[in-house]
C-alpha cells in the first residue's frame, strides 16, 4: 500500500509488486513528476517509482490502469458530471440557455469506446406560469462520425451544442455529462428577454 499524493490530494493506492517482475513499477533516479515509494521485498529495501501522470481515460487493452467497464463488465464506462452552477437572471428580466460550446479533448477507437457527451439544462422557475416550476432542456451529442484518436493521444474538437428552445425562467443551471473525454473550456450561452407579468 503506499499513500500518494497526486494534484494536490491524498490517495491510498496498491503498488502491486513481485520481487522477480516488478510490474509497473520501475526504479528511476529521480524524475520529475514521479511517485515513490520504499518496498521490502524480504532481503533487502528498495526504492521503485513510477509516473502518475495518466493524462487519459482507461481502456480495455491497459497496462497502466483499469476501466471500471472492463471490470464491471458493462459496455459503458463511468461517467463524470461536471454542474455549472447557476445563472441567475438580470432584474425584471427571463432568460433561457441557447447554446454550450465545449473545447474538449476526446479518445476513441483501439481500446477506447467512443465518447459520451450530454448537456442538461434545467430553467427553474419558468415565465409561462403563476406558479413558477422547473423545465428541462437535454441534448445528448453524437460522437460516432468523430474520427479515431491515434493510439493513446487525445484529439482535439471544438463542439457546439445547440439546446432546444424552449421557456424562459429566473435562473438556469448547466450539466455536462461525458465519458473519454476531458474539457478544456466551457461557455454557456443565453438569452433575455423582459419580464412584462
Amino acid at each position: 500500500m503506499a499513500v500518494e499524493r497526486v494534484n494536490g490530494v491524498f490517495n491510498l493506492s496498491r503498488w502491486s509488486f513481485d520481487s522477480s517482475t516488478p510490474d509497473d513499477l520501475t526504479f528511476t533516479k529521480g524524475l520529475p513528476g514521479e511517485l515513490y515509494a520504499m518496498i521490502d521485498d524480504g532481503t533487502d529495501w528498495s526504492l521503485f517509482s513510477r509516473d502518475h501522470t495518466l493524462n487519459r481515460p482507461a481502456n480495455s487493452g491497459d497496462a497502466r490502469s483499469v476501466a471500471l467497464a472492463n471490470e464491471a463488465a458493462v459496455t459503458g464506462g463511468t461517467d463524470v458530471i461536471v454542474d455549472l452552477g447557476e445563472i441567475e437572471a438580470d432584474d425584471g428580466q427571463f432568460i433561457r440557455p441557447v447554446k454550450v460550446v465545449l473545447d474538449i479533448d476526446y479518445w476513441k477507437g483501439g481500446n477506447y469506446s467512443a465518447p459520451e457527451l450530454a448537456i442538461d439544462a434545467t430553467i427553474l422557475g419558468t415565465s409561462n406560469d403563476t406558479a413558477p416550476e422547473d423545465v428541462l432542456a437535454q441534448q445528448v451529442v453524437t460522437t460516432t462520425a468523430w474520427a479515431n484518436s491515434t493510439g493513446d493521444l487525445p484529439t482535439k474538437r471544438r463542439v457546439e451544442v445547440a439546446l432546444p428552445q424552449g421557456q424562459y425562467g429566473m435562473r438556469i443551471r448547466v450539466r455536462v455529462t461525458y465519458d473519454n473525454l476531458a474539457l478544456e473550456r466551457v461557455h454557456v450561452y443565453y438569452e433575455g428577454q423582459d419580464d412584462t407579468r
